[in-house]
């Protein structure tokens, strides 16, 4: 369909309605929303200039979703109550349908207006709850509130009002899921879709926005009404709160207005260990530290500390990184439908359980920089710590929103290596809440040493030849206790480094018979001493003792050797036969099996020390952790 152009009603500058349709399209000349009817055009009233903004997104941008080709027509930007503002781009496609792209914090959704039976009253949604009979009822509400229309710009596909304002409620489903419904109508309307990347929908960054292939981080100043100081933002279009890093004041920010709200006390608390505007790498972008927030809370009549630091890409949107005694987490946010609460174990999120650390109330405490809500000192919320590390999730409710967010440990050393800054190590005899265990490599080790010590055995057992060298039987004969018998083998060969076991049998019984042996050397005259004692008694229903004796020397030279055999007996007057047999090269069980043993060791103390560790990590959470990480006394009775 061709454009209709017309003049505005207000200016009478040229106006065009490019897709046939629209029902608002801004005047470029005078920002009057200019709306056609059936009675011709009519002045909507004026909107404001929009915000700068460092979007990727602009006017006349195409792609496509699920195959269907759009482009980008329209744009407003809307504001909720708590001063956060986010930009709704509008899609015309090619078969004439509209889709809404919101923008928000980095994220896009994409949705379309759906069917609804049945809309629950605004009153009855609550934060973090499933709302019945929309959707496929496994929509949950991640948001609610008063949204004000603020600017707009290029054609809009509802009678748009300058200022109007409206009550919604955003939803999350599984799979990023995303949906709104929008009670500014008599009758409330369904958005639903889902969140998507740029890629995803085939759109590049804008012209004005493309630096080396991807978003660039830059700064506007303002001047600080107290001190006069420059304030440099990150992201001016998104800011709603400055806190001054030279004297302190904590200012709110209207188009581009700065307004004193109070004065901080800025030798309470340190200044942050990542200046404001340093930069670091991050999901492969560059991000840009935005704002600092010393948080805490208080705990049996203590209070705890923490840092966050607020971290800005135009491209990816807001991230989080957070200190504690100086453990250090980068923090991304998690789709509230993403969260499965339903778990026995704690709620899981992809596949993992999150066993529950604390709740407690946080309270803000100190800002510097900017940030994207109307923050205040002392602001509160509820805060829900899940440990799996080295992740911990965290939700955090308010009377109108819920969100969850993910937390990755991240060494300190990582931290000096991204921002260029010398930080100083965690606090000596401190656990991060989502510290990792740092030995977990041991249990590895340990199950590779068994590896290669069962293969080493069966491997000397399978190339280590055994060799029979001697074989005979020696006879005693009968004589008087006091006389002394002593007899010499036959000469046999040893090849020599080759452990030796002497196995001895003679068929007593009732009896027993000790053995002195010594292997000699034939060419040198050196010998090794050993005893063979062999002792077996029974009864009608009893045995004890054993006809055979084993013993086992470590290696000797190669050579020829004797055995010189002494005996002692409990019966003189009776002969003794002993079988003797020299076997060379013979492969030891037991000292395999020791030295399983011996390495199974290391396990059983790391179990301990990593016992300990845990019960560091679980000493100051209000929940009881695991089994095996709390103290011999009982949880219960520290918490009592």
């Amino acid at each position: 369909m061709s454009a209709i152009h017309a003049n505005c009603p207000s200016c009478g500058g040229q106006v065009s309605f490019r897709i046939g349709t629209s029902f608002v399209t801004i005047c470029e000349y005078c920002s009057t929303a200019v709306a056609r009817s059936d009675r011709g055009l009519e002045d909507h009233g004026k909107v404001i200039d929009l915000i700068e903004s460092q979007s990727p997104l602009d006017l006349y941008l195409s792609g496509s979703y699920n195959g269907a080709r759009f482009e980008i027509v329209g744009r407003t930007q809307v504001k909720h109550s708590m001063g956060g503002v986010w930009d709704e781009w509008y899609c015309a496609f090619d078969s004439g349908h509209w889709g809404w792209l919101a923008e928000a914090q980095g994220h896009f959704y994409m949705s379309f207006k759906s069917p609804l039976d049945a809309a629950p009253a605004y009153q009855s949604l609550q934060p973090g709850a499933l709302v019945p009979g929309v959707g496929e009822g496994n929509l949950v509400v991640s948001e609610m509130g008063q949204a004000q229309i603020l600017g707009a710009k290029g054609e809009i596909p509802y009678p748009l009002e300058p200022n109007a304002t409206y009550y919604y409620a955003d939803l999350s489903g599984p799979g990023g899921v995303f949906a709104t419904l929008d009670y500014g109508e008599s009758t409330p309307v369904l958005y639903l879709g889902k969140q998507v990347t740029l890629d995803e929908i085939g759109i590049a960054v804008s012209a004005a926005a493309r630096e080396d292939g991807g978003m660039s981080i830059s700064a506007e100043a303002l001047e600080c009404p107290n001190c006069r100081g420059s304030l440099e933002l990150a992201a001016p279009d998104q800011a709603e709160r400055v806190g001054c890093p030279f004297c302190g004041a904590l200012c709110d920010i209207n188009q581009g207005k700065l307004k004193i709200l109070q004065i901080l006390d800025k030798d309470k608390f340190p200044d942050p260990l990542l200046p404001l505007g340093s930069k670091g790498e991050f999901e492969d972008h560059e991000m840009i530290v935005a704002g600092y927030m010393v948080r805490s809370t208080e705990w049996h009549g203590e209070f705890f500390y923490w840092e966050e630091y607020l971290l800005y890409n135009a491209r990816i949107g807001f991230r989080w990184l957070t200190s504690s005694d100086g453990h250090w987490s980068y923090v991304e946010p998690v789709p509230v439908a993403d969260v499965d609460q339903g778990g026995v174990d704690g709620p899981k999120y992809k596949g993992r359980s999150y066993a529950a650390f604390d709740t407690v109330s946080s309270q803000v405490e100190y800002i510097l920089g900017q940030f994207y809500w109307k923050v205040s000192i002392g602001e509160r919320v509820s805060m829900s710590d899940f440990v799996n590390s080295p992740c911990s999730l965290s939700e955090e409710k308010t009377d109108s929103e819920v969100t969850w967010s993910l937390s990755t440990y991240i060494a300190t050393e990582e931290v000096e290596k991204k921002f260029g800054v010398t930080l100083k190590p965690p606090n000596a005899g401190t656990v991060g809440l989502n510290q990792p265990y740092g030995q977990k490599m041991v249990f590895t080790i340990f199950f590779l040493m068994i590896a290669l010590s069962i293969g080493a055995y069966f491997f000397s057992k399978s190339h280590n030849k055994e060799t029979v060298v001697f074989k005979d039987t020696i006879s005693f004969e009968a004589a008087p206790k006091s006389e002394s018998q002593v007899l010499f083998t036959k000469p046999f060969k040893l090849e020599g480094k080759r452990n030796i076991q002497i196995k001895a049998f003679t068929p007593l019984r009732n009896a027993w018979v000790y053995m002195q042996f010594d292997l000699v050397n034939e060419e040198n005259g050196s010998a090794t001493f050993f005893d063979l004692p062999i002792e077996h008694y029974s009864g009608p229903d009893w045995d004890e003792g054993s006809n055979t004796e084993t013993t086992y020397l470590k290696a000797v030279g190669s050579g020829s050797y004797t055995l010189r055999v002494g005996v002692e007996r409990k019966n003189w007057s009776k002969p003794v036969t002993v079988r003797v047999t020299v076997t060379e090269g013979v492969t030891r069980f037991w000292y395999w099996l020791f030295l399983v043993g011996f390495i199974s060791l290391l396990p059983f103390f790391t179990f301990f020390h990593r016992r300990s560790f845990e019960m560091k990590r679980w000493s100051d959470a209000s929940e009881p952790g695991p089994w095996w990480a709390r103290n011999s006394d009982g949880w219960d009775s520290d918490y009592d």
